[in-house]
């Protein structure tokens, strides 16, 4: 089972705060495809999520804390698959 680490938000605004999104995001991605089958559904709405912030995280150079959140969640939502 995979353990991720949660990455404390960027308050101060370093500007590769939304490159460590993007590297967290791409990572959850890639474990997607390793979801037992009953979970397609779900894995297959959090990848369009997660495509989604990850394209707007590029095109803007930021992401916001709500994002950050939504990735912890949809991490823990995962390794619940995962057990």
């Amino acid at each position: 089972m995979a353990k991720y680490k949660k990455v404390k938000t960027n308050i101060d605004g370093d500007d590769d705060d939304w490159e460590h999104f993007i590297e967290d995001a791409e990572k959850l991605i890639d474990t997607l495809d390793d979801l037992p089958e009953r979970a397609e559904d779900f894995a297959d709405g959090v990848r369009e999520k997660l495509e989604s912030m990850v394209e707007w995280a590029r095109e803007n150079a930021h992401v916001t804390e709500k994002m950050w959140n939504a990735l912890y969640r949809m991490q823990d939502g995962v390794a619940r698959w995962q057990r």
